[in-house]
Parts: structure tokens; C-alpha cells; sequence
């Protein structure tokens, strides 16, 4: 099952800042630059490929497991 998390760059630079801080394992630094060629490349799901947009309602991923 293919589920889409849309978010916008700002929530990801503001994510990115604050996991930048950690010193752990998964505390990779991803630059501004980078983000902006994620973005550049991404192409959101398209009708074809049957994902589910999580729109924040869990139980509608939950239906789609039952």
C-alpha cells in the first residue's frame, strides 16, 4: 500500500532544523539545498498508482490494512 504524507517545504525545513540538533543514529543533516533538489525531482502519486493521501484521519490507512 502506497500512502502519500503531502507536506509543504517549510514543514520539512522546520522538521530538518530540529533533527539537525539530535546526535543520534538517524540525526542526518540534510541542507536547504538538498531539500530544494528532493523537491525539484518529486513527483506526488498520480491516479494510476492507488494511493492513499493521508489527510490525518489514522483510520482511514486503518481500513485499508483490514
Amino acid at each position: 500500500m502506497l500512502v502519500y504524507l503531502p507536506a509543504s517545504k517549510e514543514v520539512f525545513l522546520r522538521r530538518l532544523a530540529a533533527r539537525s540538533q539530535r546526535r543520534d543514529a538517524n540525526a542526518l543533516t540534510i541542507t536547504p539545498e538538498t531539500l530544494d533538489d528532493f523537491f525539484a525531482r518529486f513527483e506526488p502519486p498520480t491516479a494510476d498508482e492507488d494511493a492513499v493521501t493521508y489527510n490525518g484521519d489514522v483510520e482511514v490507512i486503518r481500513s485499508m490494512v483490514r
